[in-house]
């Protein structure tokens, strides 16, 4: 199939965004009216990875980071991609729940500190303080309405 074929059979609608869905996920849809195909974009590394990784060595007080960490915030986040998003072809949680998911991959990751040894102190807290603890450090983007600006 040629791909001048997409561009010369689209309808007036064109490719759109669904931004009034149930679940609050973004929905890009062909646009064609005789083919319905729904893709649900989604970040890993950028949104995921990165952010509970950093968030992990705080909540551990590393300064390290290993291969395994890495492998275990991967596992986290698989672990938190629901049966129903697998079944939608989503390999990743929603991003509206990025806080809470980036917390229990932060807690995870926190977990392998202390296990590797790497963490200020012996004991791993268990994996609800871990999670307190990530979302105690996690930044809140708030600003003073009265605020002058520059």
């Amino acid at each position: 199939r040629q791909v001048m074929d997409e561009f010369t059979t689209l309808s007036p609608r064109h490719d759109q965004i669904d931004n009034d869905n149930a679940d609050g996920d973004d929905n890009l849809t062909t646009g064609r009216d005789d083919v319905y195909e729904q893709f649900v974009p989604g970040q890993g590394n950028n949104a995921y990875i990165f952010p509970g990784v950093a968030l992990g060595l705080q909540v551990a007080g590393a300064r390290r980071v290993t291969d395994r960490m890495l492998l275990e915030s991967a596992l986290s986040l698989a672990r938190q991609v629901t049966p129903e998003r697998l079944e939608q072809g989503c390999v990743y949680p929603p991003l509206a729940d990025i806080r809470a998911i980036s917390a229990r991959i932060a807690a995870d990751v926190a977990a392998e500190c202390y296990r590797a040894g790497f963490a200020d102190g012996a004991d791993a807290p268990a994996r609800e303080a871990r999670v307190a603890r990530a979302e105690a450090l996690q930044y809140w983007p708030s600003y003073d309405a009265n605020q002058s600006r520059l």
